[in-house]
């Protein structure tokens, strides 16, 4: 199967330093360069990322690396291309989180189908993409495969 076994428990710190009075922050992990988030006008200077940005960044990067680990290891699929982009919808009522989720992914490659792409989606989803299951239960997310096969 292509599901992994269970880790142990693993713990991690992301710090966030305040930069300003009002939203504005930076936010680090391992040593990596800051990453800088804000508020929209009026709570903040709309400078950084937002919190659901940040979200979608997470949840996009965090599926690709699965999928495509998949896709080319698992499947044994050579993938020549492959872009993903997240869409999220907020609610209208508060608080105002994403309930719904559209990932367009494209993906060019030698023997690739839409079954293997679907597999590895489904796979991610169930076993593999951390940020997937934290928003399994409470976002809806719809996947649109956008698939060119190669020939050589």
């Amino acid at each position: 199967p292509l599901c992994r076994k269970e880790s142990p428990r693993e713990e991690f710190s992301v710090p966030l330093m305040p930069l300003d009075d009002q939203m504005r922050f930076a936010c680090e992990a391992r040593n990596r360069p800051p990453v800088f988030g804000d508020a929209s006008p009026p709570l903040g200077a709309g400078d950084g990322y937002t919190d659901l940005e940040l979200l979608l960044i997470s949840f996009a990067s965090s599926l690709s690396s699965s999928v495509l680990a998949l896709l080319r290891g698992k499947l044994q699929k050579t993938v020549r291309s492959f872009s993903l982009k997240a869409t999220g919808e907020r609610r209208q009522r508060h608080p105002r989180s994403l309930e719904h989720i559209t990932l367009d992914l494209s993906i060019t490659g030698e023997g690739l189908t839409e079954e293997n792409v679907r597999e590895a989606l489904e796979v991610s989803e169930l076993a593999i993409c951390p940020v997937w299951d934290m928003l399994r239960d409470h976002v809806e997310v719809e996947t649109r495969i956008h698939l060119v096969r190669n020939s050589h």
